[in-house]
């Protein structure tokens, strides 16, 4: 029976790395940009990173030793440079890994490192990267698998691998650029402080990601496992992890592994888990001349890019804390190489639906195979490529049919990222997208040009940049939600998201929504901002606005407005041609009629307008406070502290005070047919033509008519009086007799 696989992690430095002086340490906590650039070359540290089954079997010093010679890197002609090839094509075709997430499961990430400021076009950092994680940021979101908490954050003593691998991902900044620099980074820690992990935690991610795959802004198309296990002893290949790598396989995702550094002649073409499996696309580490380096675990069908002294940042904690998160290192191993294929793999996705097309993990990870170099390895005999993106790129864009390959001005706006996945980005300046679902296949117009989506679609999102963007949804037959919210800070954007059967929409950055709705049963929901807000509807037409943005409901037969983020808003409803009921009561206001349906919660004031036709009833209701009450033939009102509800033109209107407070009501009458009731809590009159105003409840209510107060005796005391008058009457008859 075989040893059970243990998972390790990389220690921070060798041992030879923690004989240096101190003076040589102090030069790496001075808070400079690059630490590596202003120190000697012998006491420039070189990471050779012992982690898990990746261990590489090089002492430290030998490879000091290499460094110093080569200080930087370079690749000769015999090798290919995936961060080169990258740079090439954004500056040829403008591809960069936009509209995706990438998935680092290792020891979390520094997010608030300088290479993970937000981006900007052509890759230049913004140049201050946040101090969080989430909507917004980088490193949009993810999990702490070893503490099991949201905050994945690389700062274990044995910590910074991740931050490493992330870094060659995706990061940019002045002088740095990872394969990768547009898309976002998703951080799974699954290592602990001390660098132990389990693949019950690797699992546990992976299973994240399937649940989480489509919950960002940009879907996770990719996943970087720079980590790996060996089973000594045993014959049984190791298969844990194979259940959710073949559903992330199935859902378009790439897993890409590293081959590991333990390399052994008397096992020389073994790789780690799960490296091992069919399911993954496996990665060795290269020399500047494409060799496998020494160190490195092979097989045959590998990819090979170059995993020696690979630049790349590093958090604060690693070469002594100075308060800047702007460190970086060279390290070296199958991990390094690692993230070079899956930035690679994310490039040309990119490119590929670019073209229109739907590319599945096979189509990519074949295109790369079939553009690569083609190498043999003097040790072993197998066969592995080394990728040439450039190569790849080159090869597809040649293929296009229209023989142009599309740059960062002429391609297309529309982004496929999925068999079913759509991403849609606006440019700088002010944008109209108008997103039609009425026809038989949906559409897209930008700026007026109509882009027809030819394939079936159940996920989009649309991005209108910066700029006062307008989204136009035009809704088919079926039924359609879509919510609107305005932005709640200056730090936030306005979001709007769609939900129908087979379909869901996530749109940001757009200051104006209009709903067109096709005759479902709709729904509009609004949310205010923190200023004064405005919301104005009718049976056919409901429009909210504020400060920065309009939302905008047609032929939408259900609204919901929600005024709860601050400021003193005010609604205004407008009734239909047939019977409607208003419920007007203290932060919520109900209208309904036929084939309508209009919610304004949270408003301060309320106006409600009945003149389109039929019998109309409105219900008012008071506030927990003090609260003063009036009604008349046209109208009436009811105000409290910070309250106020108007309703004109209904038929009947019925007051009640139930809520507490000291309450106040009159009822005004100018025709004095009309017929007054009064009891215990209630004063009404009537009028021959069915109107109704009804006060119940009230601590006070008074009647007037024509201006002038009246006493309004209850029933019984009305009968007392008239029959005491009877019998004094019949008393008196009795005495002349």
């Amino acid at each position: 029976m075989g040893r059970l696989p243990v998972v390790r992690r990389n220690l921070p430095l060798m041992t030879s790395m923690n004989q240096q002086s101190e003076s040589n340490r102090s030069r790496f906590a001075t808070g400079s940009i690059d630490p590596l650039s202003s120190t000697p070359l012998m006491d420039r540290i070189a990471i050779c990173e012992p982690r898990l089954a990746l261990s590489c079997s090089a002492a430290a010093d030998v490879l000091i030793e290499t460094f110093a010679s080569h200080p930087f890197p370079s690749v000769s002609s015999s090798s290919s440079d995936p961060f080169a090839d990258a740079t090439q094509i954004r500056n040829q075709y403008g591809f960069d890994g936009s509209g995706q997430s990438v998935a680092v499961i290792d020891t979390g990430v520094a997010w608030d490192h300088w290479v993970f400021a937000d981006v900007k076009p052509n890759g230049a950092s913004s140049g201050a990267a946040s101090s969080s994680l989430g909507n917004g940021n980088r490193v949009v979101g993810g999990w702490d698998f070893a503490e099991n908490d949201s905050n994945p954050y690389d700062d274990g003593p044995a910590g910074f691998h991740g931050t490493h691998v992330a870094g060659t991902l995706a990061g940019s900044a002045s002088g740095f650029s990872g394969v990768a620099p547009g898309a976002d980074i998703i951080a799974l820690r699954v290592f602990d402080d001390m660098g132990r992990s389990s693949l019950d935690w690797v699992e546990s991610a992976l299973r994240w990601v399937i649940e989480n795959r489509t919950a960002f802004e940009n879907p996770i198309t990719t996943i970087n496992l720079s980590l790996g296990v060996t089973v000594v002893d045993t014959q049984q290949p190791f298969t844990q992890l194979d259940d959710e790598l073949r559903q992330l396989r199935d859902n378009g995702v790439i897993i890409v592994a590293a081959a590991g550094n333990s390399f052994s002649h008397s096992n020389p073409t073994s790789i780690t888990y799960p490296a091992s499996s069919s399911l993954v696309a496996a990665v060795t580490s290269l020399d500047t001349n494409g060799n496998i380096n020494d160190f490195a675990q092979r097989s045959s069908g590998v990819f090979g890019a170059m995993g020696s002294g690979i630049r790349s940042s590093i958090p604060d904690h690693v070469l002594g804390i100075d308060g800047e998160v702007n460190d970086f290192a060279l390290l070296s191993g199958t991990s390094m190489a690692t993230p070079q294929i899956a930035g690679a793999s994310m490039i040309v996705r990119q490119a590929m639906q670019s073209l229109g097309m739907s590319p599945t993990p096979d189509d990519i990870l074949s295109l790369l195979h079939e553009t690569a170099l083609q190498r043999t390895d003097a040790a072993t005999g197998v066969s592995y490529s080394v990728v040439d993106l450039q190569n790849a790129i080159d090869t597809l864009m040649a293929d296009n049919p229209e023989g142009v390959a599309p740059n960062r001005e002429s391609s297309s706006p529309l982004q496929w990222t999925g068999q079913s996945s759509l991403v849609v980005r606006g440019t700088a300046e002010t944008d109209l997208f108008i997103f039609n679902l009425s026809g038989s296949k949906p559409s897209i117009t930008i700026n007026s040009v109509v882009h027809a989506v030819d394939r079936p679609l159940t996920e989009i999102t649309i991005d209108g940049g910066t700029g006062n963007d307008t989204l136009e949804i035009i809704g088919s037959t079926g039924n359609e939600r879509v919510v609107a919210r305005s932005a709640t800070s200056n730090l936030e954007q306005a979001v709007a998201s769609l939900q129908t059967p087979g379909l869901t929409g996530d749109f940001r950055s757009f200051e104006n929504v209009i709903f067109r709705g096709g005759g479902g049963d709709d729904r509009a929901t609004f949310y205010d901002s923190p200023h004064d807000d405005i919301l104005e509807a009718n049976p056919t037409q409901a429009t909210m606005r504020g400060i920065g943005y309009t939302f905008v409901a047609i032929d939408v037969n259900n609204l919901y407005a929600h005024a709860t983020n601050g400021g003193s808003d005010t609604a205004y409803l407008y009734d239909g041609a047939g019977n409607d009921r208003l419920a007007i009561r203290h932060q919520f206001t109900s209208l309904r009629g036929d084939d309508m349906f209009r919610l304004a919660y949270g408003f301060e004031k309320v106006h409600a307008f009945a003149g389109a036709g039929g019998v109309d009833q409105a219900f008012l209701y008071d506030s927990p406070g003090d609260d003063r009450m009036s009604a008349t033939a046209s109208s009436a009102w009811i105000s409290g502290r910070d309250y106020y509800a108007g309703a004109r033109g209904f038929a009947t209107i019925h007051a009640e005070a139930t809520a507490g407070g000291n309450d106040y009501a009159t009822l005004y009458a100018v025709d004095t047919t009309a017929m007054w009731t009064r009891s215990a809590n209630l004063l009404q009159w009537n009028m021959p033509g069915g109107m109704i105003r009804v006060a119940q409840g009230f601590e006070i209510a008074d009647a007037f008519i024509g201006g002038e107060k009246i006493d309004v005796l209850p029933p019984s005391v009305r009968q007392l009086f008239y029959r005491q008058e009877r019998e004094a009457t019949r008393d008196l008859f009795a005495n002349f007799e």
